[in-house]
This record gives C-alpha cells, structure tokens and sequence, in this order.
C-alpha cells in the first residue's frame, strides 16, 4: 500500500492531521518498547560487571590481608 492511498485515506476521514504522527518516534510503540528492553538489558549486564568486579577486588583483598596468593 503505497502513503498516497494511506494519505487519501485518512483525508477521506478527516484524520489527515494524523499523517505527522506517522513517523514521529515518540508515537512509534514497538520502537519505545525495544528501546526499554535494550536498556534493561544494558543495565543487568552493568550490574553483574559491577558485581563481579566487587567480588574479585574483595577476593583480592582477602587474599592479599591473610598472606595468601
């Protein structure tokens, strides 16, 4: 279906003014909620990386303060 029958259509409804709202991301759902679960996703992977650094750098430590190599 071509934008130009999309257009007539929504003309022929009065909804024309819909047509902006088109390619606006802020109206594009799917985008928002792929966005959301790409950020999810970063954010659980920064905290085990956090997390497994603060495991290491206290094993580290314990090590080190009993003598232990």
């Amino acid at each position: 279906m071509s934008i130009g029958v999309v257009a007539t259509a929504l003309w022929l409804i009065n909804r024309d003014g819909a047509l902006g709202n088109l390619a606006s991301p802020e109206h594009d759902l799917s985008a928002l909620e792929l966005d959301v679960r790409q950020a999810v996703q970063l954010g659980q992977a920064r905290a085990q990386a956090s997390a497994e650094t603060r495991l290491r750098a206290s094993a580290s430590k314990n090590s080190t303060s009993t003598g232990k190599d």
